[in-house]
């Protein structure tokens, strides 16, 4: 839904086209845009005794078609790309009431709908330094992605990954790439979930962020408690797949994205400034 659109819209509400059809000798599957990630999931593993899956995003809530239409963001991306990448056909219906596939809709209207829809012994900062050397480059089996908060007045760096293999070749990659990973105690700490408002930007990345910089993001962060970043790796797949080739265009020399979340537990235009002028700051401090 848009907050800025100044002439009428229709928001349509896709929560019954929800129908999932896998055909498993082909590898394929239908998936109608009100279906969530987690149903296209659950039936892709069910259909194949657990042996394959898609390569989306985390939230198993969310719906396919939005997720689609903005390219598909997942963990798998390193390793399958996105979701648009493993695209074959769509179906859609016009505005002049047709329901068009890949053949009868052309390649140009194809390639826009994929992508165009929104035409602990170290320090957080060595740890974020490091991240920044390794994440793009490390297997393309592994994702790794890492998110910086507030918490306890300090900076809580988060690791979040996937790995396409066993937990033996896992251990041995990490233990070679990312020792720095080791301690474990952070995973007791239990912190209740709340309500929140929030505005996101994000930027890429092409070259490291200086240490200057790393510090000068957390203190933003260990002064604020209200402020996210998610540093998510490119390279593999997403390196190797032409910028033109769908309407998702962020692919080669992009080492990772950096998704800046500003939050307020409350509602209103003044919360609302509060994160806009949040975030451009925390925009500011990446560029160094």
């Amino acid at each position: 839904m848009s907050y800025l659109s100044t002439v009428d819209f229709v928001v349509l509400n896709m929560f019954n086209l929800r129908s999932i059809e896998i055909d498993p000798k082909i590898d394929t599957a239908w998936v109608q845009s009100g279906a969530t990630l987690g149903e296209i999931y659950y039936n892709v593993a069910n259909k194949s005794n657990n042996l394959r899956g898609f390569p989306a995003g985390i939230c198993p809530g969310l719906g396919a078609g939005g997720h689609f239409s903005g390219g598909g963001y997942g963990n798998m991306m390193r390793k399958y790309g996105l979701s648009i990448d493993n695209i074959i056909d769509a179906k859609i219906f016009d505005a002049n009431e047709r329901v068009l596939d890949r053949s009868s809709m052309g390649e140009d209207l194809f390639w826009a709908i994929r992508g165009g829809g929104a035409a602990r012994g170290v320090t957080t900062t060595d740890l974020a330094a490091k991240w920044q050397e390794i994440a793009d480059k490390i297997d393309n089996d592994l994702f790794i992605r890492l998110t910086l908060s507030s918490s306890n007045k300090t900076v809580k760096a988060s690791f979040m990954g996937m790995y396409l293999g066993n937990s033996e070749k896992l251990l041995e990659i990490m233990n070679a790439k990312f020792p720095e990973l080791a301690p474990t105690s952070i995973m007791l700490n239990r912190i209740p979930q709340k309500q929140i408002f929030l505005k996101r930007k994000s930027d890429y990345v092409q070259n490291p962020i200086s240490k200057p910089g790393l510090e000068s993001i957390f203190k933003i962060l260990s002064e604020n408690e209200n402020v996210l970043m998610a540093w998510n790796p490119y390279g593999g797949r997403m390196s190797e797949i032409p910028a033109t080739e769908t309407a998702f265009p962020h692919r080669a020399g992009n080492m990772f994205k950096i998704q800046y979340s500003s939050n307020s537990f409350v509602p209103g235009e003044e919360a609302a400034s509060d994160c806009l002028s949040q975030t451009e700051r925390d925009k500011e401090c990446s560029k160094q």
